[in-house]
């Protein structure tokens, strides 16, 4: 079983790890896809809020086992 922390990562951090551009994080977040919290004038990506987003999505099979290999990174 995969245990997360309450760990806040930066946008670069998520677009990092889903191997993304830090604007398409932003893009997620602004449309409320990917859950964030401010911090001064910056955002900061719970852990946890990748896995629900991910959950909530659907992908091709291929996709899928691309996302199973990055959530046990956490």
């Amino acid at each position: 079983m995969v245990t997360q922390s309450n760990v806040l990562l930066s946008v670069r951090e998520v677009a990092d790890i889903l191997k993304v551009s830090t604007r398409t994080v932003q893009r997620l977040v602004r449309k409320q896809d990917l859950r964030a919290y401010r911090v001064g004038r910056q955002l900061r990506i719970p852990e946890l809020a990748i896995t629900e987003m991910l959950r909530n999505t659907r992908f091709e099979d291929e996709a899928f086992e691309q996302i199973q290999a990055a959530e046990s990174l956490f």
